[in-house]
């Protein structure tokens, strides 16, 4: 009897365990990659400081650089019942006009959080704006638990790396050229 007892305690525990699990999704998917890592000299045009070190590696803060950034970074959230059928509205709503729609949710067994980030390139003339988008969801048990600051950790990397890539691909296609 104890046996039987035990196994299916160790049973219910591994059940449990498996069940848990991270999952996240960057938007925009980036098929091709540069092989080339380029720099970009910029202004850093904010007086919320804070936000370089979000800034992707390639993006260095020179103050007589002959263009500026902005880089705007969402990094709150609100409870709200964003599902995975408005993931691609989502997306377009976001990369579209580049207006910042962000969203978390927390259901019974999961977490979810929708992180999005823009960054800006401009002088006088001409204007660069990539925008990423990260979705992720944890799956909960009674054993493991996050919070969406955590979350939002496992997201910004992601994000800046995205960035980092859609930066290269501009750079390699000679997007930036408009700056010289």
């Amino acid at each position: 009897m104890f046996k039987v007892f035990k196994y299916s305690i160790f049973a219910g525990v591994f059940l449990t365990l498996t069940g848990c699990g991270t999952k996240i999704e960057i938007l925009p998917e980036i098929v091709e990659s540069s092989k080339d890592q380029h720099i970009i000299y910029a202004k850093f045009d904010s007086n919320k400081t804070y936000m370089k070190k979000y800034l992707p590696s390639n993006v260095i803060i020179k103050d007589d650089a002959t263009i500026s950034v902005e880089y705007s970074f969402v990094n709150n959230t609100t409870k709200s019942s964003v599902n995975d059928t408005n993931w691609a509205q989502f997306g377009n709503t976001f990369i579209g006009p580049l207006g910042f729609l962000i969203g978390g949710s927390v259901t019974a067994g999961q977490k979810s959080l929708y992180l999005g980030a823009q960054l800006k390139f401009y002088n006088k003339a001409n204007e660069i704006i990539l925008a990423s988008l990260c979705k992720i969801a944890k799956s909960e048990s009674g054993f493991s638990s996050s919070n969406l600051t955590e979350l939002r950790e496992q997201c910004i990397p992601r994000i800046q790396q995205n960035l980092n890539d859609q930066i290269n691909l501009k750079f390699s296609k000679g997007d930036f050229d408009v700056f010289k």
